[in-house]
């Protein structure tokens, strides 16, 4: 797979160099790579290389492999004559991949490509490919709707395509996946080449696919799969088509469509076949019907710039992946190898992996939390030059099977990203640092012994958002930023119980953001975590600002969320008119059309589930509880049960203050709430406990003065 190779790159030096570009057959180019060939005699030789970003020609409706063979690369034998050769792939990223027509004689050949900044296209005529060795497979994207019902539907659709995901020589007809992609999408191929009978006689041709498949032997039809089909393992009738083969050289040609994510492709034949499709014995064409022994792969080597002494240079492979769980996206495990020579080698080397990390290890091994196209540079620093080397590498899953017994697993992973510059990532990357410690939390059984991990998981969750939301101008994506504040800041307040962390993380993301609700929400978090810390004048000034960013008609949970939390704001300060109004706010923007008697019942449950908890002593999860009814009923706490269960939640986490003052903004917002005694039981055993006894005492006298009806009253 091409993605086991990958080197060099484009680069910067001081200004002083200003040497001429290669200049060859009348043209000019910028880098150039020999190509050591081995066996002589074959036919065909195939090359991967990386091109840096020199070979970026476009034209509208134009295959870009056509429009830079001649002008933004050549190839030259030892003579430094052209040669005829095909540009088969270019991309994902910098990759390319070329064939060269090989008389039988020549040792070697040149590359040339990249076109000087001062200089336009190339005009160098290439001379004609005639070699008929090898079956050359072609794959395209899919350019719109098409039919799959006859062979001329498919074929116009495969030639109006203008996108070429690359082609590339092939033993056969036999696939279950597009050969040149690790992404499994929608496409259209074609194999094309000389298929060489022995046998002259009566053929059985059978081709099955996932979706529609048509083979051509000599311009006609020998057999077909019309229409959207699932592959079939077996030879019925319908699909069996025998035809006559004289001995010696026949055009073959195969078209197929996938329409989504799977596909197959599988062409086979049987010489002088029984009538009885039972008894058929069908085998694939041999790929030495093909002449596939006449293709030679080798790499080319290293690049050499006109204006440069040196570059530095690496490989790569692609060793490994792991997904996480409810995420499509999985962490790959990549192996870079340094193959710096010359001058660059005698420098300092440090790798740029294209995800904000680095390393300054000889051949590091990196992990790509999510797959994707990624700017790799291995910079070398000497006393009297920096050379830098970059290339557009695509990560992907192995498509092949890992061995079973071998299989990377996430601890092994988090030993390498554990050790990661987190603030450096970017929003969406960041989420699968979320996703992979999370993952890792869910491993830990809640036990006393697995507490300090589960405390050292959630902490890096909190701390890496943070940094990245306070030092990393690039840390962008309202989508992406307001996840992680929510959950993030949320670890911070309800499992780390470090509010001003919380705190922070809040603050920065609203800051962060440009949508006005999420800045908004993010602002009234804020403040809502400064009320945990008894801090009003701090949570009043995240409030105005919050106020002027909400939209009239605004995110519903945005405004149910800043609403709720300026209710308590103003119950704090004693407002209890002004509170009660923002209350309403927030149940109307609420978009709750439960009937009332559902709603009584899901906030029962919610209740009961707090409770529970609560009585197993269970605070993580209670206060899960309590935050997602908190959300979704905001007017719970005029009633004051929900305010009743979070000062049982402070009393029993030890912040002792704070369920006094929930008791405080209960009685502004509603004195008569039903749970109003035992609020104010439980303020007065929380500042007991917190050595305030004259405040425990002023809540035990409010309770006998205000609320002698109580029951508590007697106890």
């Amino acid at each position: 797979m091409f993605r086991y190779f990958l080197s060099f790159l484009s680069l910067f030096v001081p200004a002083v160099l200003c040497a001429e570009p290669f200049n060859i057959a009348g043209g000019s180019y910028r880098a150039m790579r020999e190509i050591d060939v081995p066996n002589t005699k074959a036919p065909v030789v195939v090359t991967p290389f990386l091109h840096q970003g020199l070979v970026n020609l476009t034209a509208k409706n134009a295959d870009p492999r056509t429009e830079n063979a001649g002008k933004s690369v050549l190839v030259t034998n030892r003579a430094k004559k052209p040669v005829p050769f095909r540009i088969l792939q270019l991309g994902p990223g910098d990759y390319c991949r070329i064939a060269i027509q090989n008389d039988g004689k020549a040792n070697g050949f040149t590359v040339y490509y990249g076109v000087p900044a001062d200089k336009q296209p190339n005009e160098v005529n290439v001379p004609e490919w005639t070699n008929e060795s090898g079956l050359l497979f072609e794959a395209r994207a899919v350019a719109g709707p098409f039919g799959m019902d006859n062979l001329d539907e498919v074929r116009a659709a495969f030639e109006k395509s203008k996108n070429p995901i690359g082609a590339d020589y092939v033993e056969t007809v036999f696939h279950g996946y597009n050969p040149l992609t690790l992404r499994n999408e929608p496409f259209l191929s074609k194999y094309t080449g000389t298929l060489n009978v022995v046998q002259p006689g009566k053929y059985a041709v059978v081709t099955s696919s996932h979706h529609c498949s048509f083979l051509l032997i000599d311009g006609k039809v020998a057999a077909e799969q019309p229409g959207r089909r699932d592959r079939s393992w077996e030879a019925r009738p319908e699909i069996v088509k025998h035809i006559e083969l004289s001995a010696g050289k026949h055009k073959f040609e195969y078209y197929h469509a996938a329409a989504d994510e799977n596909c197959s492709m599988l062409a086979v034949w049987q010489f002088n076949p029984d009538s009885d499709p039972k008894k058929l014995k069908l085998s694939l064409f041999p790929k030495e019907a093909f002449g596939y022994e006449n293709i030679q792969r080798v790499y080319a080597g290293a690049v050499k710039f006109s204006d440069l002494p040196g570059s530095p240079d690496f490989v790569y492979h692609i060793t490994g992946s792991v997904p996480l769980p409810d995420n499509d996206a999985q962490m790959i495990a990549v192996q870079f190898q340094n193959k710096t020579a010359g001058l660059a080698a005698s420098g300092k080397l440090t790798w740029h992996f294209g995800d904000g990390q680095t390393s300054t290890d000889a051949s590091p091994l990196h992990i790509y939390l999510k797959p994707g196209l990624y700017a790799v540079e291995l910079k070398s620093e000497t006393v009297s030059q920096k050379m830098s080397a970059v290339n557009r590498i695509d990560m992907a899953p192995p498509r092949a099977a890992q061995d079973p017994k071998n299989l990377p697993t996430l601890d092994q992973y988090l030993s390498v990203i554990e050790k990661y510059d987190a603030a450096k990532f970017d929003a969406e990357t960041m989420l699968q640092l979320v996703d992979l410690y999370q993952a890792k939390i869910d491993t830990l059984n809640v036990k006393p012994e697995t507490k300090p991990e589960w405390t050292k998981y959630r902490r890096l969750i909190a701390e890496s958002v943070r940094n990245a939301l306070v030092n990393n101008p690039n840390f962008k994506g309202d989508n992406a930023v307001y996840k992680l504040a929510l959950s993030a800041g949320r670890i911070a307040r309800d499992y780390l119980l470090d509010e001003k962390l919380a705190e922070q993380i809040y603050a920065a993301a609203a800051a962060k953001l440009t949508f006005g609700d999420y800045r908004a929400e993010c602002y009234a978090m804020a403040a809502d975590t400064a009320l945990d810390t008894l801090d009003k004048d701090t949570a009043g000034k995240y409030l105005e600002s919050g106020q002027k960013e909400l939209s009239k008609i605004g995110t519903r949970q945005s405004i149910k969320t800043f609403y709720r939390v300026k209710a308590d704001y103003l119950a704090t300060l004693g407002k209890g008119e002004e509170s009660r109004t923002a209350i309403s706010q927030a149940e109307k923007s609420g978009g709750n059309n439960e009937p009332y008697s559902e709603r009584v019942a899901l906030q029962g449950s919610a209740s009961r589930s707090a409770e529970s908890f609560l009585a197993a002593k269970d605070y993580d999860r209670m206060i899960e509880s309590i935050r997602t009814w908190q959300l979704e009923y905001p007017a719970a706490a005029y009633d004051g049960f929900i305010t009743l269960l979070t000062a049982k939640y402070w009393l029993g986490r030890g912040k002792f203050p704070q369920a006094g003052a929930l008791a405080d903004r209960q009685l502004v917002l509603n004195p008569d709430s039903p749970y109003i005694d035992e609020l104010l039981l439980t303020a007065a055993e929380a500042m007991e406990k917190a050595g305030n006894k004259e405040t425990a005492r002023a809540y035990l006298n409010s309770l006998i003065k205000d609320y002698p009806g109580s029951p508590l009253v007697n106890k």
